[in-house]
């Protein structure tokens, strides 16, 4: 077929034949070709077909009932170690809720009891009278 194509192509560069003829052919020349892949004519043997069609999907049940199986084998083995994971995990935490609050409340506490040790002026020994502490307002509270 690219033999005549090619001869449809040569008589047109000759000028024997116009280019809507040369389309023309090349169109019929087209519509005869078979096309380049088909589907091999295979005999199938529909018994034999059905056949293994049924043993596949008898193994493939197989296969899910087995899987079932053993997934619910490795739940049942491992579920109670990841509850007690979690019961040690919800554990240490709590713990270690309690250490902070501790750790906070004694902050605080601490924080409070210097507090308390600072006289007005900000000092920490209280070694001055009471007189001696000059005392200075905001400077909006002097304003007024």
């Amino acid at each position: 077929m690219k033999e005549e194509r090619m001869m449809i192509l040569q008589m047109l560069s000759e000028e024997k034949i116009s280019a809507e003829e040369a389309e023309n052919l090349i169109l019929a020349l087209s519509k005869s070709e078979k096309p380049h892949w088909h589907a091999p004519n295979i005999d199938i043997d529909k018994e034999k077909f059905n056949e293994k069609m049924g043993q596949f999907a008898e193994s493939m049940d197989t296969f899910a009932k087995d899987f079932s199986s053993k997934a619910h084998e490795v739940y049942k083995d491992v579920e109670p170690k990841l509850r007690s994971a979690a019961k040690t995990l919800i554990e240490k935490t709590a713990s270690l809720a309690d250490e902070v609050s501790k750790n906070l409340n004694e902050s605080i506490r601490k924080m409070d009891e210097d507090a308390g040790k600072k006289c007005d002026c900000g000092c920490q020994d209280h070694q001055h009278q009471s007189s001696d502490v000059v005392y200075n307002k905001p400077e909006d509270e002097n304003n007024n």
